[in-house]
C-alpha cells in the first residue's frame, strides 16, 4: 500500500502541495493514529452519555444539543448515537418543540420522523367516521378503474 510523498508549503502565503521524489511506505491509519479506533471510543461514550439523558423520558433536542457540548461531545456522534440506539424525534404538540426519546417509550399516537409513507399505501386512520363505522375510507373501496371506465364508454 503507500501513497506519494508530497509536502505543504506557501507560496506568497497560500499554501500548496509541493510533490517529493518517491512513495510513502506507511499506511494512513499509522499516519494518523488509528483514527477509526477513536472515532468507535467517541461514539460509545456519546452512546452510553445520550441513554443517561434519556432514561427519564424525553429530552427537548435544545436541551440535548447544550449538554452534548458541555460534555465535549460532536453533535454528528451525538446523532450516530442516537441512530445506534434506535431514538425517535418527535414533536411535543403541533407547535411543542422536538425531542428525543427511545422508541419504546414512544406513544402509539405520535409520528416519528424516520417514518415513509408511499402515496399508494393503504390508509390506517380515518378509516371510520365519528367511530361509527358508516363511512369508508375511499382507499379500502375496491374499484377497478379499467371497468369503470369501460363500462361508462358503452
Amino acid at each position: 500500500m503507500g501513497g506519494l510523498a508530497f509536502r505543504i508549503e506557501a507560496h506568497n502565503s497560500v499554501p500548496r502541495l509541493a510533490w517529493e521524489a518517491g512513495v510513502v511506505a506507511l499506511a494512513a491509519n499509522e499516519v494518523l493514529g488509528n483514527v477509526e479506533v477513536q472515532d468507535q471510543n467517541e461514539r460509545r461514550e456519546a452512546k452510553a452519555w445520550l441513554q443517561d439523558l434519556l432514561a427519564d423520558g424525553p429530552v427537548a433536542v435544545k436541551k440535548i444539543q447544550t449538554e452534548a457540548r458541555a460534555a465535549g461531545l460532536s453533535w454528528m456522534t451525538v446523532r450516530r448515537a442516537k441512530e445506534a440506539l434506535t431514538v425517535i424525534a418527535s414533536k411535543n404538540g403541533f407547535q411543542g418543540a422536538w425531542q428525543w426519546q427511545f422508541e419504546d417509550a414512544h406513544s402509539k399516537d405520535a409520528h416519528p420522523i424516520h417514518t415513509q409513507v408511499s402515496t399508494f399505501e393503504q390508509a390506517t386512520e380515518n378509516t371510520k367516521l365519528n367511530g361509527n363505522g358508516a363511512a369508508k375510507d375511499a382507499h379500502s373501496a375496491k374499484v377497478n378503474i379499467l371497468t369503470t371506465f369501460v363500462e361508462r364508454r358503452n
